[in-house]
């Protein structure tokens, strides 16, 4: 007969465990604020961009600051491909914002 039961997980490491994801929570707080700071900032270039009748897409740039972002990686263990994903997300949601 099989045990379906989980094995009883150690006081220390359920500690150890605590601490780590209140380490990632006040992280993930900290990126939360920063994403807000860049939105806000992605608002007033739309307005800035509809005053001056200038297209919200800029091609040119997203790649450029794609580009600088891979290229700031070289001493971390982040991978070029994620962080690509991550800033075309972003750049998405900057667009959505500036046509607002």
């Amino acid at each position: 007969m099989e045990n379906n039961k989980m094995p009883q997980q150690n006081p220390k490491h359920q500690e150890k465990l605590k601490e780590y994801r209140k380490n990632i929570d006040r992280i993930d707080k900290q990126i939360i604020g920063l994403l807000k700071k860049r939105f806000e900032i992605s608002k007033k270039i739309g307005e800035y961009k509809k005053q001056n009748n200038l297209p919200v897409k800029n091609k040119k740039r997203e790649k450029q600051l794609i580009e600088k972002r891979i290229k700031s990686l070289e001493k971390t263990s982040l991978k070029p491909g994620f962080i690509k994903k991550i800033f075309k997300l972003i750049l998405k949601e900057s667009r959505k914002i500036q046509k607002n």
